[in-house]
Protein backbone atom coordinates (compact mmCIF):
# COMPACT_ATOMS: atom_id res chain seq x y z
CA UNK A 1 0.00 0.00 0.00
CA UNK A 2 1.41 3.38 -0.97
CA UNK A 3 2.27 5.64 1.93
CA UNK A 4 0.22 8.76 2.02
CA UNK A 5 2.27 11.93 2.08
CA UNK A 6 1.09 14.77 4.26
CA UNK A 7 0.55 17.93 2.18
CA UNK A 8 3.14 20.64 2.59
CA UNK A 9 1.86 23.81 4.21
CA UNK A 10 2.52 26.98 2.28
CA UNK A 11 1.11 30.49 2.39
CA UNK A 12 -1.07 29.56 -0.57
CA UNK A 13 -3.43 28.00 1.98
CA UNK A 14 -4.27 31.39 3.44
CA UNK A 15 -7.56 31.34 1.55
CA UNK A 16 -8.85 28.23 3.30
CA UNK A 17 -10.63 28.81 6.58
CA UNK A 18 -8.42 31.59 7.80
CA UNK A 19 -10.06 34.61 9.38
CA UNK A 20 -7.80 37.46 8.22
CA UNK A 21 -10.09 40.07 9.75
CA UNK A 22 -11.90 38.82 12.84
CA UNK A 23 -15.06 40.79 13.47
CA UNK A 24 -17.35 41.29 16.40
CA UNK A 25 -20.91 42.53 16.17
CA UNK A 26 -21.16 45.09 18.95
CA UNK A 27 -24.32 45.63 20.93
CA UNK A 28 -24.07 42.80 23.45
CA UNK A 29 -21.00 42.08 25.53
CA UNK A 30 -18.87 45.04 26.46
CA UNK A 31 -21.73 47.56 26.72
CA UNK A 32 -20.76 49.73 23.72
CA UNK A 33 -22.14 53.20 23.34
CA UNK A 34 -25.41 53.59 21.37
CA UNK A 35 -23.43 54.96 18.44
CA UNK A 36 -21.48 51.71 18.25
CA UNK A 37 -24.42 49.34 18.61
CA UNK A 38 -24.62 46.98 15.64
CA UNK A 39 -21.30 48.10 14.17
CA UNK A 40 -18.45 45.81 13.12
CA UNK A 41 -14.85 46.11 14.26
CA UNK A 42 -12.21 44.32 12.21
CA UNK A 43 -8.45 43.93 12.33
CA UNK A 44 -5.76 42.03 10.44
CA UNK A 45 -5.87 42.00 6.63
CA UNK A 46 -8.71 44.44 6.08
CA UNK A 47 -10.64 45.64 3.07
CA UNK A 48 -12.52 48.90 3.28
CA UNK A 49 -15.21 50.38 1.07
CA UNK A 50 -18.45 49.38 2.80
CA UNK A 51 -20.34 50.98 5.67
CA UNK A 52 -19.91 48.81 8.77
CA UNK A 53 -21.11 51.40 11.25
CA UNK A 54 -24.55 50.14 12.19
CA UNK A 55 -27.39 47.67 11.78
CA UNK A 56 -25.48 44.38 11.94
CA UNK A 57 -26.60 41.36 13.98
CA UNK A 58 -23.92 38.78 13.14
CA UNK A 59 -20.75 38.35 11.12
CA UNK A 60 -18.71 35.66 9.39
CA UNK A 61 -15.26 35.62 7.83
CA UNK A 62 -14.09 33.42 4.99
CA UNK A 63 -10.72 33.03 3.30
CA UNK A 64 -10.27 36.61 2.12
CA UNK A 65 -13.85 37.82 2.32
CA UNK A 66 -16.30 38.83 5.01
CA UNK A 67 -20.05 38.74 5.53
CA UNK A 68 -22.31 40.81 7.75
CA UNK A 69 -25.97 40.05 8.47
CA UNK A 70 -28.17 43.10 8.90
CA UNK A 71 -31.15 43.38 11.21
CA UNK A 72 -33.39 43.70 8.15
CA UNK A 73 -32.33 40.23 6.93
CA UNK A 74 -29.99 41.41 4.19
CA UNK A 75 -26.33 40.44 3.83
CA UNK A 76 -23.45 42.82 3.22
CA UNK A 77 -20.37 41.14 1.73
CA UNK A 78 -16.92 42.59 1.11
CA UNK A 79 -13.33 41.57 0.45
CA UNK A 80 -11.88 39.31 -2.22
CA UNK A 81 -14.32 38.71 -5.07
CA UNK A 82 -11.86 37.78 -7.76
CA UNK A 83 -13.06 35.01 -10.10
CA UNK A 84 -15.50 33.25 -7.75
CA UNK A 85 -18.03 35.93 -6.80
CA UNK A 86 -18.13 35.06 -3.10
CA UNK A 87 -19.28 38.59 -2.23
CA UNK A 88 -22.03 38.71 -4.86
CA UNK A 89 -25.06 37.95 -2.70
CA UNK A 90 -27.80 36.48 -4.92
CA UNK A 91 -31.13 38.30 -5.25
CA UNK A 92 -33.40 38.61 -3.45
CA UNK A 93 -31.08 39.70 -0.66
CA UNK A 94 -33.76 39.42 2.02
CA UNK A 95 -34.94 37.07 4.73
CA UNK A 96 -31.54 35.83 5.93
CA UNK A 97 -31.02 34.82 9.56
CA UNK A 98 -27.45 33.43 9.53
CA UNK A 99 -24.28 33.54 7.42
CA UNK A 100 -21.11 31.48 6.97
CA UNK A 101 -17.92 32.13 5.01
CA UNK A 102 -15.79 29.37 3.48
CA UNK A 103 -12.55 29.36 1.56
CA UNK A 104 -13.97 31.10 -1.49
CA UNK A 105 -17.68 30.52 -1.05
CA UNK A 106 -20.49 31.88 1.11
CA UNK A 107 -23.68 30.54 2.65
CA UNK A 108 -26.80 32.30 3.86
CA UNK A 109 -29.58 30.69 5.88
CA UNK A 110 -33.09 31.98 5.17
CA UNK A 111 -35.89 32.35 7.70
CA UNK A 112 -37.82 29.69 5.78
CA UNK A 113 -35.10 27.11 6.55
CA UNK A 114 -33.50 27.09 3.11
CA UNK A 115 -29.82 27.73 2.38
CA UNK A 116 -28.45 29.95 -0.39
CA UNK A 117 -24.89 29.31 -1.55
CA UNK A 118 -22.70 31.37 -3.86
CA UNK A 119 -19.08 31.75 -4.89
CA UNK A 120 -16.63 28.98 -5.69
CA UNK A 121 -18.47 25.73 -6.39
CA UNK A 122 -15.97 23.64 -8.34
CA UNK A 123 -16.30 20.96 -5.67
CA UNK A 124 -20.04 21.39 -5.19
CA UNK A 125 -19.78 23.42 -1.98
CA UNK A 126 -22.64 25.76 -2.96
CA UNK A 127 -24.92 23.01 -4.31
CA UNK A 128 -27.24 22.45 -1.36
CA UNK A 129 -28.71 18.92 -1.51
CA UNK A 130 -32.47 18.52 -1.86
CA UNK A 131 -34.69 18.94 -0.01
CA UNK A 132 -33.35 22.38 0.79
CA UNK A 133 -35.67 22.88 3.76
CA UNK A 134 -35.67 22.61 7.52
CA UNK A 135 -32.20 23.98 8.18
CA UNK A 136 -31.47 25.89 11.41
CA UNK A 137 -27.70 26.50 11.16
CA UNK A 138 -24.91 26.54 8.56
CA UNK A 139 -21.12 26.23 8.47
CA UNK A 140 -18.63 26.65 5.64
CA UNK A 141 -15.23 25.00 5.41
CA UNK A 142 -12.44 25.36 2.90
CA UNK A 143 -14.27 23.48 0.14
CA UNK A 144 -17.22 21.89 1.89
CA UNK A 145 -20.40 22.99 3.61
CA UNK A 146 -22.59 21.81 6.47
CA UNK A 147 -26.21 22.40 7.36
CA UNK A 148 -27.93 21.50 10.63
CA UNK A 149 -31.54 20.36 10.33
CA UNK A 150 -34.23 21.05 12.87
CA UNK A 151 -34.40 17.34 13.64
CA UNK A 152 -30.79 17.35 14.86
CA UNK A 153 -29.22 15.76 11.79
CA UNK A 154 -26.38 17.24 9.72
CA UNK A 155 -26.31 17.47 5.93
CA UNK A 156 -22.85 17.81 4.36
CA UNK A 157 -21.87 18.55 0.78
CA UNK A 158 -18.94 19.69 -1.37
CA UNK A 159 -15.35 18.55 -1.15
CA UNK A 160 -15.74 16.49 -4.29
CA UNK A 161 -12.36 17.41 -5.77
CA UNK A 162 -8.79 16.72 -4.74
CA UNK A 163 -9.54 16.51 -1.02
CA UNK A 164 -12.66 14.36 -1.24
CA UNK A 165 -10.87 11.46 0.43
CA UNK A 166 -10.59 13.32 3.73
CA UNK A 167 -14.15 12.32 4.61
CA UNK A 168 -15.20 15.76 5.84
CA UNK A 169 -18.71 15.28 4.44
CA UNK A 170 -19.16 11.74 5.81
CA UNK A 171 -21.20 12.44 8.93
CA UNK A 172 -20.72 9.54 11.38
CA UNK A 173 -23.73 7.51 12.50
CA UNK A 174 -25.91 8.03 14.37
CA UNK A 175 -26.60 11.33 12.61
CA UNK A 176 -28.94 12.57 15.32
CA UNK A 177 -28.91 14.82 18.37
CA UNK A 178 -26.70 17.58 17.00
CA UNK A 179 -27.20 21.16 18.21
CA UNK A 180 -24.25 22.96 16.56
CA UNK A 181 -21.67 22.44 13.82
CA UNK A 182 -18.35 23.77 12.59
CA UNK A 183 -16.40 23.28 9.37
CA UNK A 184 -12.61 23.43 9.14
CA UNK A 185 -10.07 23.04 6.39
CA UNK A 186 -10.84 19.40 5.63
CA UNK A 187 -12.57 18.34 8.84
CA UNK A 188 -15.92 18.87 10.50
CA UNK A 189 -17.27 19.07 14.05
CA UNK A 190 -20.71 18.46 15.46
CA UNK A 191 -21.82 19.28 19.00
CA UNK A 192 -24.34 16.87 20.51
CA UNK A 193 -27.14 17.82 22.89
CA UNK A 194 -25.40 15.78 25.61
CA UNK A 195 -22.34 18.07 25.47
CA UNK A 196 -20.10 15.70 23.54
CA UNK A 197 -18.32 16.51 20.26
CA UNK A 198 -18.27 14.32 17.16
CA UNK A 199 -15.40 15.01 14.75
CA UNK A 200 -14.70 13.61 11.30
CA UNK A 201 -12.58 14.21 8.20
CA UNK A 202 -8.86 14.94 8.01
CA UNK A 203 -6.92 13.98 11.12
CA UNK A 204 -3.35 14.64 9.98
CA UNK A 205 -2.73 16.83 13.01
CA UNK A 206 -5.16 15.19 15.41
CA UNK A 207 -7.85 17.79 14.75
CA UNK A 208 -10.60 15.19 15.04
CA UNK A 209 -9.25 13.55 18.23
CA UNK A 210 -11.38 15.24 20.86
CA UNK A 211 -9.52 15.12 24.19
CA UNK A 212 -11.09 13.23 27.09
CA UNK A 213 -13.31 13.81 28.86
CA UNK A 214 -15.52 14.51 25.84
CA UNK A 215 -18.30 16.03 27.93
CA UNK A 216 -19.58 19.41 29.04
CA UNK A 217 -19.05 21.28 25.77
CA UNK A 218 -21.38 24.13 24.81
CA UNK A 219 -19.76 25.54 21.65
CA UNK A 220 -17.28 24.50 18.94
CA UNK A 221 -15.01 26.06 16.32
CA UNK A 222 -12.86 24.59 13.57
CA UNK A 223 -9.72 26.09 12.06
CA UNK A 224 -7.79 24.73 9.13
CA UNK A 225 -5.98 22.03 11.10
CA UNK A 226 -7.09 22.60 14.68
CA UNK A 227 -10.27 22.56 16.73
CA UNK A 228 -11.68 24.37 19.75
CA UNK A 229 -14.35 23.41 22.23
CA UNK A 230 -15.87 25.71 24.85
CA UNK A 231 -16.80 24.04 28.13
CA UNK A 232 -19.78 24.96 30.30
CA UNK A 233 -17.35 26.10 32.99
CA UNK A 234 -15.97 28.80 30.66
CA UNK A 235 -12.72 27.06 29.77
CA UNK A 236 -11.51 26.28 26.24
CA UNK A 237 -10.14 22.94 25.10
CA UNK A 238 -7.93 23.04 21.99
CA UNK A 239 -6.52 20.18 19.93
CA UNK A 240 -4.96 19.43 16.56
CA UNK A 241 -2.11 21.35 14.97
CA UNK A 242 -0.16 23.48 17.41
CA UNK A 243 1.77 25.39 14.77
CA UNK A 244 2.11 28.99 15.94
CA UNK A 245 0.72 27.95 19.33
CA UNK A 246 -2.81 27.46 18.00
CA UNK A 247 -3.81 25.17 20.84
CA UNK A 248 -2.03 26.99 23.67
CA UNK A 249 -4.94 28.80 25.31
CA UNK A 250 -3.49 31.69 27.34
CA UNK A 251 -3.96 31.66 31.11
CA UNK A 252 -6.25 32.19 32.84
CA UNK A 253 -8.34 29.76 30.82
CA UNK A 254 -11.60 30.83 32.42
CA UNK A 255 -14.56 33.11 31.78
CA UNK A 256 -14.97 32.44 28.06
CA UNK A 257 -18.41 32.57 26.41
CA UNK A 258 -17.58 32.07 22.70
CA UNK A 259 -14.76 30.77 20.48
CA UNK A 260 -13.58 31.16 16.88
CA UNK A 261 -10.78 29.54 14.91
CA UNK A 262 -8.87 30.78 11.88
CA UNK A 263 -6.18 29.20 9.76
CA UNK A 264 -3.30 30.28 11.99
CA UNK A 265 -4.91 31.84 15.03
CA UNK A 266 -7.57 31.29 17.66
CA UNK A 267 -9.94 33.61 19.48
CA UNK A 268 -11.96 33.53 22.68
CA UNK A 269 -14.58 36.01 23.85
CA UNK A 270 -14.70 36.63 27.60
CA UNK A 271 -17.86 37.30 29.59
CA UNK A 272 -16.59 40.85 30.27
CA UNK A 273 -16.55 41.57 26.52
CA UNK A 274 -12.80 41.31 26.08
CA UNK A 275 -11.17 39.13 23.42
CA UNK A 276 -8.19 36.83 23.88
CA UNK A 277 -6.21 35.91 20.75
CA UNK A 278 -3.38 33.45 20.25
CA UNK A 279 -1.40 31.85 17.44
CA UNK A 280 0.23 33.59 14.48
CA UNK A 281 0.26 37.39 14.43
CA UNK A 282 1.90 37.87 11.04
CA UNK A 283 -0.83 40.20 9.77
CA UNK A 284 -1.58 41.93 13.08
CA UNK A 285 -4.34 39.45 13.87
CA UNK A 286 -3.81 40.19 17.56
CA UNK A 287 -3.68 43.94 17.23
CA UNK A 288 -7.21 44.50 18.41
CA UNK A 289 -8.52 48.05 18.03
CA UNK A 290 -8.94 50.07 21.23
CA UNK A 291 -12.45 51.33 21.91
CA UNK A 292 -12.71 55.02 21.20
CA UNK A 293 -9.37 55.17 19.42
Amino acid sequence: MMERVKPTRTVSFLFLVSVPAFMIALGGAGQPSPAQSGSIVGWGSQVVGVDLSQGFESVAAGGYHSLGLKADGSIVAWGDNYIFGQTNVPAPNTGFVAVAGGGSHSLGLKADGSIVGWGHSLEGQTNVPAPNTGFVAVAAGARHSLGLKGDGSIVAWGGTGFDNDEGQTDVPAPNTGFVALAAGGSHSLGLKADGSIVAWGSDYDGQTNVPAPNTGFVAIAAGRDHSLGLKADGSIVAWGSNSYGLTNVPAPNTGFVAVAAGERHSLGLKADGSIVAWGSNTTTLFSRPIAGA
